[in-house]
């Protein structure tokens, strides 16, 4: 897999201290293997995760099976019937239970008593599961949190100065993020984000309309075009559209 500036979130819950610490290396240094950034928060209770482990939009978690006087296999249980969907690898001692897992669909298992040879094996396999994926999120920075968003939900951003205003598709409320504009717009343009005026960057794909001074969202929102931007959002537009075939020239 090609190297890439994205940042995956990974979880590691397991409540043995020592075992915690060494996943959470090993993990990092297969990641750092194939040049990928991460973001690795450790756990070591069922509490702890299940407090953030929707809130946090992880890209993976690794679990282990017993938790105190907690099971894992019944967590990821709960989480599937609460729809987080994150890909769970198990990380265990107890082996007979592999089959037990498989009712919650995990990407994988990790064997302590073959702990180093199996997470290379299972976090490159992660890795190449991911393919293009990987370059399709963006690392927000949202009440001195660090969120994973998915690129393509981003609708539009709306400038406050050092606050920006990210508009997601499905949401009503803006989350406020504290990456400066010229971030996004250096981070997005790539992806067919368009700076229509010095205080909005919009996502080409949910634009149903380029008028005069204006663009309309396929929501039926209307935003403002700066007059700098009118003659270079038209052509950018039009040259997209025309790439996904979405334009007809006669």
């Amino acid at each position: 897999m090609e190297s890439t500036n994205s940042i995956l979130k990974i979880a590691v819950c397991d409540d043995e201290e020592s075992a915690l610490e060494i996943i959470a290396s090993a993990v990092t240094m297969a990641f750092n293997n194939h040049d990928i950034k991460i973001i690795l928060d450790k756990y070591a209770s069922v509490a702890q995760i299940e407090k953030n482990i929707a809130e946090f939009n992880y890209d993976l978690l690794l679990l282990d099976i017993k938790i105190k006087n907690h099971d894992g296999v019944a967590l990821a249980q709960k989480l599937r019937e609460e729809n987080v969907n994150i890909p769970i690898i198990f990380v265990s001692s107890q082996e007979e239970r592999v089959f037990d897992t498989f009712a919650v669909k995990p990407f994988g298992f990790i064997r302590k008593s073959h702990f180093l040879n199996d997470v290379v094996s299972v976090i490159d396999s992660f890795i190449e599961s991911l393919s293009d994926k990987i370059n399709t999120k963006i690392v927000l920075k949202i009440n001195g949190k660090m969120i994973n968003v998915n690129i393509d939900d981003i609708v539009y951003i709306e400038s406050y100065g050092k606050e920006q205003d990210i508009y997601l598709k499905g949401k009503k409320e803006p989350f406020a993020a504290f990456n400066s504009m010229r971030e996004f717009e250096d981070q997005l343009t790539s992806y067919g984000f368009m700076r229509v005026h010095k205080s909005y960057l919009v996502n080409y794909k949910f634009i149903q309309l380029v008028g005069y001074g204006f663009v309309e969202l396929a929501s039926g929102k209307k935003l403002p075009v700066g007059r700098t931007y009118e003659k270079t959002i038209k052509q950018e537009y039009l040259k997209r559209m025309s790439a996904r075939g979405s334009v007809i020239f006669e």
